[in-house]
């Protein structure tokens, strides 16, 4: 969580200097800049929802994979496999952990590169609009080569700080949303009977 707040400050930093720059040139975009990170802010903390939960939720079968892979290549436990012939009994469930816990995955993934391809074009679509009006700008002599240059260069990384604040909060959130869930388990009540 610390990582993840000093990496949004420093991406502060950065857009907040390449702001001001692309606000001397182009205050419009600037606010176009501000109103497509909108979306991205609302995707993203969507993600680490999302990403938390499927993280909570494949925990179980993670350790029941972990125990069986285990259990299959213990050296003490290969006897008593091998005598009750267990072995394919013990692998076949191993391996539906492993398909359940990998089905999980796919589908977060599908989810999370969908997000992307969403703030990908959002990305590109602002990019290639302010360097319409940059180009267009110029040509009506509104704007020098060297305007140009440095539009294009402060939209690059004022984009590219955005993107870093919001995948870094995003990563914070997630971080977070798993801490709380760490929170509960510590604060719940012992399950095992107390010996008196």
């Amino acid at each position: 969580v610390l990582t993840g707040g000093i990496a949004v400050l420093a991406a502060v930093v950065t857009m907040a200097g390449f702001l001001a720059t692309l606000a001397l040139l182009s205050p419009v975009m600037t606010a176009v800049l501000a109103v497509a990170a909108v979306p991205a802010i609302c995707l993203e903390r969507g993600i680490a929802r999302r990403q938390a939960a499927l993280l909570r939720g494949i925990t179980h079968g993670q350790r029941r994979l972990f125990f069986y892979a285990n259990l299959l290549s213990s050296v003490p436990a290969a006897k008593e496999i091998r005598l009750f012939r267990l072995g394919g009994f013990f692998r076949e469930r191993m391996l539906t952990e492993l398909d359940g816990v990998q089905r999980a995955s796919t589908r977060g993934d599908r989810r999370v590169l969908a997000v992307d391809a969403v703030l990908a074009t959002i990305s590109a679509a602002v990019a290639a609009g302010g360097l319409a009006w940059a180009v267009l700008a110029a040509a009506a002599g509104r704007l020098t080569v060297g305007d140009v240059a440095m539009f294009v260069a402060a939209l690059a990384a004022a984009a590219g700080a955005l993107t870093a604040i919001i995948n870094c909060a995003g990563i914070t959130y997630q971080a977070l949303l798993m801490f709380t869930s760490y929170q509960e388990v510590l604060a719940a009540p012992p399950d095992l009977p107390v010996p008196p």
